[in-house]
């Protein structure tokens, strides 16, 4: 989380590690930070690589937050 909290708001390439009734677990491609998907997760299964962005990083308790790509809203220009 700490190694990423400069980079809110970047996309990164991953693939779904896990999944629950209650989470998606990501694994950014190819540098391997870990994380949760947040948004966008429905009809996502274990292996599938996605395009995301990056939500949210708490450095003190570990957590990186990442969004799908198709749930996040372009900025307008």
């Amino acid at each position: 989380a700490r190694g990423l909290q400069d980079r809110i708001g970047e996309h990164f390439r991953g693939v779904v590690t896990g999944t629950t009734k209650k989470a998606t677990w990501i694994k950014t491609i190819p540098d391997g930070a870990e994380g949760r998907l947040v948004r966008g997760r429905e009809g996502l299964s274990l292996g599938d690589e996605i395009g995301m962005v990056l939500l949210h990083t708490d450095p003190v308790r570990g957590f990186v937050d990442f969004s799908s790509e198709r749930a996040v809203l372009p900025a307008e220009q």
